[in-house]
């Protein structure tokens, strides 16, 4: 199977989900949104509000409408605001791209400086640090760990502008969060794959050529396959980013894709919530096929595509 059509086959699924997802909380938007304005709750004004909401179709009919209006960047208007969705997304998905590239490359750097030196001392402090947070990172919430650091950094030290300031200083502390979580996979991968070619005849080989032994020369002879090594955990760890940004938004008061569907879910607005998912899915899936791509320019051998 071709990777677009898996791409393809992907976002149809995942726009399911997206669907499915907006309408599992409990709740009438109609209702809630007379609630709002302070408006009578009557049968005729729930019905004709249900009307022009499209919500007193079928699901299947709610379903094929959106989705057709979205494959042409049409995303639909919100129930709260009247307003067109994909204006909305468009404004607030280059935060969420900024938080989760900033915190995936800086762990990808501290993954390549340490991984190195990890594999070439097992049961040294490199080695070990790799260990404890590779089971920190994957173990411990991302919000409990972030509610930790805006109580004693923000909060005790008054170090950082944590939920004030200029936009760049309120993202430090989340992207050090999302860092901290994916180190742990990356390095854990470098780790592995750059001990197979410590121990491996061409490794050997160049140690015999005069290559420098140790750390200096396992990074320079293994460099082409830790990247390749690390290009497709980048991949997925992109997709695990996009959930813990969601959460790491709102606690930190972000204008990010991530807040702006946890404020649609609460008002119940479907499509609101239905552009964000979909949006945040099509950056996942060009993510993973980059990867792949990535993946395959640095060893072309066959792999898995990673989805």
């Amino acid at each position: 199977m071709s990777g677009t059509l898996r791409l393809c086959l992907l976002l149809l699924v995942g726009s399911v989900a997206a669907f499915t997802l907006a309408r599992a909380a409990p709740g009438d938007p109609a209702m809630l949104a007379l609630l709002e304005a302070n408006q009578a709750v009557d049968p005729a004004a729930l019905a004709a509000l249900r009307a022009s909401f499209g919500t007193d179709q079928s699901l299947s009919a709610q379903y094929l409408t959106w989705l057709g209006a979205a494959l042409t960047g049409d995303f639909g208007l919100s129930f709260r605001t009247g307003q067109p969705i994909a204006a909305e997304v468009l404004a607030r998905l280059p935060v969420s791209l900024a938080l989760g590239a900033a915190g995936l490359a800086m762990a990808a750097l501290l993954a390549l400086a340490v991984a190195p030196r990890a594999a070439a001392r097992p049961g040294g402090i490199a080695d070990r640090t790799v260990d404890a947070l590779a089971v920190t990172g994957q173990a411990v919430p991302a919000f409990w760990i972030g509610a930790l650091l805006l109580w004693v950094v923000a909060a005790g030290l008054g170090v950082l502008p944590a939920l004030t300031g200029p936009l760049p200083a309120r993202m430090a502390l989340p992207v050090t969060l999302i860092a901290l979580a994916a180190f742990g996979p990356m390095a854990a991968t470098l780790r592995a794959t750059l001990r197979s070619v410590a121990h491996s005849t061409f490794h050997a080989a160049a140690l015999a050529r005069g290559a420098a032994p140790g750390v200096a020369g396992l990074k320079r002879v293994g460099r082409r396959h830790a990247l390749a090594a690390l290009v497709p955990v980048l991949g997925s760890e992109a997709a695990l980013t996009a959930g813990s940004a969601a959460v790491l938004e709102t606690l930190f008061g972000l204008p990010g894709l991530g807040a702006f569907a946890a404020e649609a879910a609460r008002a119940r607005d479907w499509p609101a919530v239905q552009g964000a998912l979909l949006a945040a899915l099509l950056v996942c899936a060009l993510a993973q096929g980059g990867a792949e791509a990535m993946r395959r320019v640095l060893d072309p051998r066959p792999g898995p595509f990673v989805a």
